[in-house]
């Protein structure tokens, strides 16, 4: 009943006071089982103004500003006994700890159980610095020799209402991938035109350039065709398909119970591990071709394997740091900005360089791009040729 009561009591002063506790986090039910994060909502804090008719600049018009405050909860050493429950507490509250990190780091990349997380609404008059200070003398009560709370609220935990306008970034990534599109629809077009003319000249092939290829290869109908097509070549080994398909599925439905609890979802949980399962793949279908090639006599142009690996790859990986970096923040709300996608959108449009050339991962943890896997892949593949070549010399010594 005092979450109630206090409502009651900041309705009593104004209707802003109310809307900016409404629009607070508050702690709820299933604590035990990990429900702790306390988000609020970003939308109706956004909306409070003490003179909602006043322009937004007005000193004397107060507006709210929305906070994810991280709060980290830990039972001190001497406090842990034989018959104290605060250990399984916490471990419970905490998800068993499947993912930890700590008050030094910053947003993390992976999700995590260890903090717990609160979505204030502050006036804009007060920094992150107030924010904090405030929070600190309000849990030091509670910050008992038992237990051991910690707040933190750093400089971009704090968002104020962002009025969507595009950048000049977000026009040019838009009209980069609208460009893609249009020549992939050219492409299928010109193909079934070819096509036509071909069955009308009695099958006759047309001469292209090297342009016209180049064009071609965006084609929508082509690259689908190829992606759908069932023929198995003499030399492949066809049991690989049905492991990767395996551990898609499983990665998947992995991702889709990541936060359920119980022995049963271990099961699907544990395949956490097997992440690395595609880059195992690709360097036994890397060996087994570069061995293949060198078995039957033919020469080993590294600079070439190289070249065709990161054209391979880079296109669509550059799309997808394009995305993230310049559109998606303005697909998602302010919670979720401020919480996860911030990250990442920052680390694709600081560290593009690096992203280019996969070398963003040597930043840090907390800098790397969503797409950090294929950066490995990237990686693993710079040395594997070399490796390999020099693996077929020594067998040709004894």
């Amino acid at each position: 009943m005092q979450p109630f009561g206090n409502m009651l009591g900041a309705a009593v002063f104004a209707l802003g006071a109310l809307a900016v506790y409404d629009a607070s986090g508050k702690v709820t039910s299933g604590v035990l089982r990990g429900n702790v994060q306390w988000l609020g909502d970003d939308m109706e804090c956004f909306s409070v103004a003490s003179k909602p008719s006043a322009p937004e600049d007005d000193p004397d018009n107060i507006r709210g500003q929305y906070c994810a405050v991280r709060i980290f909860a830990d039972p001190r050493e001497n406090a842990v006994n034989e018959t104290s429950d605060l250990v399984d507490i916490f471990d419970m509250i905490h998800t068993h700890n499947a993912l930890q990190n700590s008050p030094e780091d910053r947003i993390v990349f992976f999700p995590s159980f260890s903090p717990l997380t609160l979505g204030l609404c502050i006036p804009r008059s007060c920094s992150y610095i107030d924010l904090e200070a405030a929070l600190t003398e309000w849990i030091s009560p509670f910050n008992s020799s038992d237990v051991d709370l910690q707040v933190l609220v750093r400089p971009d935990s704090c968002s104020k209402e962002r009025h969507n306008q595009f950048s000049t970034r977000t026009y040019l990534t838009i009209g980069f991938c609208v460009v893609m599109t249009l020549m992939g629809i050219a492409g299928a077009i010109y193909e079934i035109r070819k096509e036509r003319l071909m069955r009308e000249n009695g099958g006759k092939p047309m001469i292209e350039g090297k342009w016209t290829r180049i064009f071609l290869t965006f084609s929508f109908r082509s690259n689908l065709r190829m992606l759908l097509d069932t023929e198995t070549p003499i030399d492949e080994i066809g049991c690989l398909h049905g492991i990767r398909a395996f551990f898609c599925i499983f990665l998947y439905l992995l991702h889709k119970s990541f936060f359920l609890d119980g022995p049963k979802s271990m099961v699907l949980r544990s395949f956490w591990v097997h992440v690395d399962t595609f880059v195992v793949l690709s360097g036994l279908l890397t060996s087994y071709y570069t061995m293949k090639r060198l078995q039957e006599g033919k020469k080993l142009n590294i600079l070439k394997m190289y070249v065709q690996r990161y054209i391979k790859f880079t296109p669509l990986f550059f799309v997808c740091v394009l995305l993230v970096g310049n559109v998606v923040e303005y697909l998602v709300t302010d919670s979720q900005y401020t919480r996860l996608i911030q990250l990442f959108s920052r680390s694709c449009r600081d560290g593009w360089i690096n992203t280019v050339t996969y070398t963003n991962t040597f930043r840090g943890f907390d800098d790397m791009v969503s797409r950090y896997f294929l950066m490995k892949r990237i990686r693993s593949s710079r040395t594997s040729f070399l490796a390999l070549f020099h693996v077929n010399c020594f067998q040709f010594l004894g």
